[in-house]
C-alpha cells in the first residue's frame, strides 16, 4: 500500500484541491496507525520516538488540510458550482426545469 500512495504522489501533486484530499488523507493515517501499532508489538529501538514522529507529521499533514479546506470554503473553490435549480428528475428531459420557472 505505501508504495502504491507513493507512487501517486505525482498525481496528487497536479490533481486541483478538493474533497477527494481527505479521502487520501485517511489512506497515510490508516498506514501510519498501522506502524505504531507494530512498533508496540514489536521490540524496535527507538520505537516511542518514532512514533510520535509519525504521530507530528501526521497531525501537521491533518492541520494543513483543513487550514486549505477552510480557505478554499472561504474563497469558494472547494464546494461545486452546481446550482440546485439546474438539477433535473432523470428522464424527464428538462421538463421540470420549466416547470419550475412559471
Amino acid at each position: 500500500m505505501a508504495l502504491v500512495q507513493i507512487s501517486m504522489i505525482p498525481s496528487y501533486r497536479t490533481a486541483p484541491f478538493g474533497p477527494p484530499y481527505w479521502a487520501f488523507a485517511f489512506t497515510y493515517v490508516a498506514a501510519v496507525t498501522d506502524v505504531i501499532f507494530w512498533l508496540r508489538a514489536e521490540d524496535v529501538d527507538h520505537s516511542k520516538v518514532i512514533a510520535y514522529a509519525l504521530l507530528a507529521l501526521s497531525t501537521m499533514g491533518y492541520a494543513t488540510l483543513a487550514a486549505r479546506t477552510v480557505k478554499g470554503h472561504g474563497s469558494r473553490h472547494f464546494s461545486s458550482r452546481v446550482s440546485c435549480c439546474a438539477l433535473t428528475r432523470p428522464g424527464s428531459g428538462g421538463a421540470d426545469r420549466q416547470e419550475d420557472a412559471e
